[in-house]
């Protein structure tokens, strides 16, 4: 456990009144997702075939993934994530929470895979 915790670089927060950024607790979840290739692990293992919202999987399930981590738990609330500060700390620009409804719905039945 030391070797993994060893290989991050070093992170410092500190708080600055004009500055201040709502969510900013969300920089060492997503960095940790981000560093074990969940990204990667969405759009390797998502297929949505032609279906509407196939563009950007990993984008828009890491961004649901940031959402549910600030408390969200419906499509509306991922409309905190699209400020410009929240952006910064999440490295991406967010969808629309009209996208992530797009994306959402272009799930089937048959797309729960068994995994084992």
């Amino acid at each position: 456990m030391r070797a993994s915790a060893s290989a991050l670089e070093c992170l410092i927060v500190t708080f600055d009144d004009s500055n201040a950024v709502s969510n900013s607790g969300l920089i060492l979840p997503i960095t940790l997702a981000e560093r074990l290739g969940l990204r990667d692990l969405f759009d390797l293992h998502i297929d949505l075939e032609d279906r509407p919202g196939r563009a950007n999987v990993g984008r828009k399930a890491m961004a649901i993934v940031a959402s549910i981590l600030a408390g969200g738990d419906c499509i509306d609330d991922t409309a905190i994530l699209e400020s410009p500060n929240a952006q910064v700390i999440l490295g991406q620009i967010m969808p629309a929470p009209s996208r992530f409804g797009v994306f959402l719905r272009s799930f089937e039945t048959s797309d729960i895979a068994d995994v084992e």
